[in-house]
């Protein structure tokens, strides 16, 4: 905020893999901790401090990328899905009850297109 006293967007993007090709019953808690550290709790944090901002000033826009991970399932890679759910969760939470506040959020990935 020192540096710029109003922001008018916000894009958040956190992620990293964890260990891809365990099954989710051999996931080690070390990769899995970190994945939700990075993927989930790193953007949650961010929003915080954006929507305290945004929600000051009127609105705006704040953009979550959750990968196309965020809205679909595959082997192998539990704790990085899960985490994008969650993310997918996270903005639809953010954003419930506020539409006169808060107009403008979206939380997508290439193939979703934001709404109208």
């Amino acid at each position: 905020m020192k540096t710029y006293a109003r922001p008018d967007c916000a894009f958040n993007n956190a992620g990293i893999p964890g260990a891809p090709g365990v099954p989710t019953h051999a996931y080690p808690e070390k990769d899995g901790d970190r994945v939700m550290s990075v993927n989930l709790k790193r953007v949650w944090f961010c929003m915080q401090y954006e929507l305290e901002q945004m929600l000051k000033q009127g609105g705006d826009a704040i953009v979550n990328t959750a990968s196309i991970w965020g809205f679909v399932r595959a082997q192998g890679a539990s704790a990085h899905i899960a985490s994008k759910h969650a993310l997918v969760g996270l903005t639809s939470a953010a954003a419930s009850g506020r539409r006169k506040q808060w107009p403008r959020r979206w939380c997508g990935s290439a193939l979703t297109r934001p709404p109208a």
